[in-house]
Parts: C-alpha cells; sequence; structure tokens
C-alpha cells in the first residue's frame, strides 16, 4: 500500500470506527486516545500526516515508539502508553504492529483495534508462518544486517518499495530515520490475543483494511493472503 493509500485508509477506518460521538468525547476529562503504532523500519513520525487529520477532528493521538527489539519489548511499550492514557483507547497498527496490537490490545482500557495493511496472525502464528509458500520479495535482497542482527533497508528499497509515492525529499528522511527491526521479530509467534471468535467476526469496534500488494512484493508483506484471521476488505475482524 502506497504512503498516500495509507494515509487516506487510517483516516477513512478511524473515523469509522470511532463515530461523532468518540470525536466529541475527545474533549471530556476521560477522553478516548487514538494510539498510532507503527511497524518495522519506521518510527512513529510515520504517522505525522495522519495525526493532524485526526487531532483536526477533535481527537485525541499517541503515537508510540516502538524498539522494534522483540515481539515482547513492542507490546511492552505499546502497554505503557495504553496504560498512561486517562480513558479508553483505539489501538491502530501498521504492517508488523498488527501483530503487537494483536497482542497489545488484551487490555480492558482497549475500546477497539484497528488494522491498517496489517498482520492480524492467529494465536501461534508468525509472520514468516505467515509467508510460507509466497515467493520471496525483492526488496528481502536489499536488507542490511549490523552486527547485532538488525536490519534496516537500504535506501534504493526504500524509495522503491517503502515509500515510493512520497517526494524525493521525503523519501531520504524516511531512509534516514527507519527504525532497524532485530531480525528474530518476524519469527515470534503470539501468545494471546482477544476471544478469536470475536476476531473472526466481532461487533463494530474494530476495522481491517486490505491493502493490495505493491509492486513487487511477495513473501514476508501484509497483502491479503496475510490476513489469516480475516474477513473480506473492509470488514470488521477485531472487537
Amino acid at each position: 500500500m502506497s504512503k498516500s493509500s495509507l494515509i487516506g485508509a487510517a483516516a477513512t477506518m478511524l473515523a469509522a470506527t470511532l463515530g461523532h460521538s468518540d470525536a466529541q468525547a475527545a474533549s471530556m476529562p476521560n477522553p478516548t486516545t487514538v494510539v498510532l503504532v507503527h511497524g518495522a523500519f519506521a518510527d512513529g513520525s510515520s504517522w505525522r500526516k495522519v495525526i493532524p487529520l485526526l487531532e483536526a477532528k477533535g481527537l485525541r493521538v499517541v503515537a508510540v515508539q516502538n524498539p522494534l527489539n522483540s515481539l515482547a519489548g513492542d507490546v511492552d511499550a505499546t502497554k505503557r502508553v495504553i496504560d498512561a492514557q486517562p480513558g479508553s483507547v483505539i489501538l491502530v497498527g501498521h504492517s508488523w504492529a498488527g501483530v503487537v496490537i494483536t497482542q497489545a490490545g488484551v487490555d480492558d482500557k482497549v475500546k477497539a483495534l484497528v488494522y491498517v495493511a496489517a498482520f492480524a496472525p492467529p494465536k501461534g502464528v508468525s509472520i514468516n508462518d505467515l509467508g510460507n509458500g509466497q515467493p520471496p520479495a525483492p526488496w528481502l535482497a536489499q536488507l542490511q544486517p549490523d552486527s547485532a542482527g538488525y536490519l534496516r533497508l537500504s535506501d534504493e528499497a526504500v524509495a522503491k518499495y517503502f515509500a515510493q509515492d512520497l517526494s524525493p525529499a521525503e523519501i531520504r528522511i524516511t531512509a534516514a530515520t527507519q527504525g532497524p527491526a532485530f531480525s528474530g521479530i518476524f519469527d515470534e509467534k503470539t501468545s494471546r490475543l482477544r476471544n478469536e471468535a470475536e476476531l473472526v467476526r466481532g461487533g463494530d469496534t474494530g476495522r481491517y483494511d486490505c491493502s493490495r500488494r505493491p509492486r513487487g512484493h511477495g513473501k514476508g508483506d501484509q497483502g491479503d493472503d496475510h490476513r489469516a484471521i480475516g474477513e473480506p476488505c473492509g470488514d470488521v475482524i477485531a472487537a
């Protein structure tokens, strides 16, 4: 999914999930907070164009800074942000963060889960498990590991596959600020999630946006066939 499409999808789904009454509630003493969780090779600033759109609707918004060192580490970072909010939370995840919110969303304060072109694995399944049988994505050959096993995308891969619809200046910033991800996170399996029956057919308190696979994407991406829990595009899958 292109960055501009992602922005539109996130704003549209959140508006549908929250509704007018929730936007009004943002001005209450204990407002609902939209917590945005970024994926691999990114940081919290990747939501910088979504945040003002939500704030313009009167919503309270916070972006998590994931360490991308493990599933447990990212869940802990997300849970700290959830715990710090004064009221209920709408938890939003993109790409790898779909795995994170699936596990972090087991929390009484979380009112809804929103998956934006994100992985939504069942319990006991990893991202690499979801990709079994798929052709490898060409950008996988352009991952650059460091001495500690963390991966970053090459500048060429960012420009061609990750941020291809941004301006040249924005592409350079995206490449420079990307969050290196520990290679082992893609083999980590979810150990808990909300009632799985709810995830398969939930109430109207969760949303999933299906992306169409961008050019060159294959195994390891969050295309339609990697939802695993899912329903048709746009339907509710989490409560």
